[in-house]
């Protein structure tokens, strides 16, 4: 017999899942060069990149591969089904049912 999964489970499924990780991670990682693209980027670093704001835009791209991670998560959740699980072994001493 299966047992119902808690929402308790679910929601740790959900922090659990690489996809959710790997969300956090590049929404973290895109913030920050969001912010040194806006507030920290001068005329030499302008000159370097031949007048792209080169962080801004990787921050926007990490922000926007963050967000798909994220939405591709909710959407297509981990479910923990009883299927794939091993029947347990029998103690010693246990006779198999005739």
């Amino acid at each position: 017999m299966s047992q119902p999964v808690r929402p308790e489970d679910s929601r740790l499924s959900f922090w659990l899942d690489l996809r959710t990780c790997i969300a956090v991670l590049f929404v973290i990682y895109g913030a920050v060069c969001l912010v040194w693209g806006l507030a920290f980027t001068d005329a030499a670093e302008l000159g370097k990149s031949g007048g792209i704001r080169l962080n801004l835009w990787t921050g926007i791209g990490m922000l926007a591969v963050g967000a798909a991670f994220a939405v591709w998560a909710a959407l297509r959740p981990v479910r923990a089904d009883e299927r794939g699980r091993r029947p347990a072994a029998p103690a010693p001493g246990d006779e198999p049912p005739a």
